[in-house]
């Protein structure tokens, strides 16, 4: 009975060592060190653990980080095609009034602000590609 899952792990990690191993012989043994090296704690798995969690956690912040500033864009876009597109042919071909959205001041600087910060963003990237990579 395999109590931490060491022939799981094994077997994941003997998976993707077996695309570059083509020998089966050489792949079993690399397996059986590998069981042998999780098992006498060579390998710590709660190491392994915290760090993928850590990998996890970080890439919910980065989410919730960056989908507000599309979401804001599109929507703002959204308002601005139906103020300027939809609504008057609506009301020119139909004759009936579809209100037209409008934009208050302060989401109007809140998009200013967004849309230079990600052209800035975008700009400095270019100039120097690694000040924004962890």
């Amino acid at each position: 009975m395999d109590i931490l899952g060491v022939s799981k792990i094994a077997d994941s990690i003997t998976n993707i060592v077996g695309r570059f191993i083509p020998d089966k012989n050489q792949l079993a043994e690399v397996k059986a060190d590998l069981e042998k090296s999780i098992s006498n704690g060579e390998i710590e798995l709660e190491k392994i653990a915290l760090e993928k969690d850590k990998l996890n956690a970080n890439y919910r912040v980065e989410l919730l980080q960056k989908l507000p500033v599309p979401f804001i864009l599109y929507t703002f876009l959204l308002i601005i095609i139906n103020n300027s597109i939809i609504s008057p042919y609506i009301n020119l071909i139909f004759n009936v009034q579809v209100p037209i959205l409008p934009i208050d001041e302060n989401l109007y600087n809140l998009i200013g602000w967004l849309f230079g910060s990600v052209m800035a963003k975008q700009t400095v990237g270019k100039f120097s590609p690694n000040l924004f990579k962890k």
